[in-house]
């Protein structure tokens, strides 16, 4: 890099032609066109247009553990709906537990 900058030091626009030389050279990682190929599959194959129609056009997500992420799918599985569908009724439970127990706390 100090090479190009000894190289472009007599030009008034060096930090804008070194800019472009790095940007050029710019190579995204395995992980990141992996990443980014996953994401471009996802947005061809579900119909935006159905989700909307169902309130469904947010995206919330989060890490868990492995065993936790097993434990999810088998369970989604066994009741037949998709996993987004589940874990949307059991947030809306724990919502309602908790506005519940709050209010509960509020009367004492």
């Amino acid at each position: 890099m100090m090479d190009l900058l000894e190289e472009e030091s007599g030009d008034i626009n060096a930090m804008a032609v070194l800019r472009a030389k790095l940007k050029a050279n710019k190579s995204l990682t395995p992980a990141a066109n992996a990443r980014r190929k996953r994401e471009k599959d996802v947005k061809s194959t579900v119909d935006r247009q159905s989700l909307r129609a169902r309130g469904r056009d947010e995206v919330f997500s989060f890490r868990c553990r492995q065993d936790l992420l097993e434990e999810i799918k088998a369970t989604s599985r066994q009741r037949g709906v998709p996993i987004a569908e589940w874990m949307e009724q059991i947030i809306e439970a724990a919502l309602a537990m908790e506005k519940s127990c709050c209010a509960a706390q509020l009367t004492l």
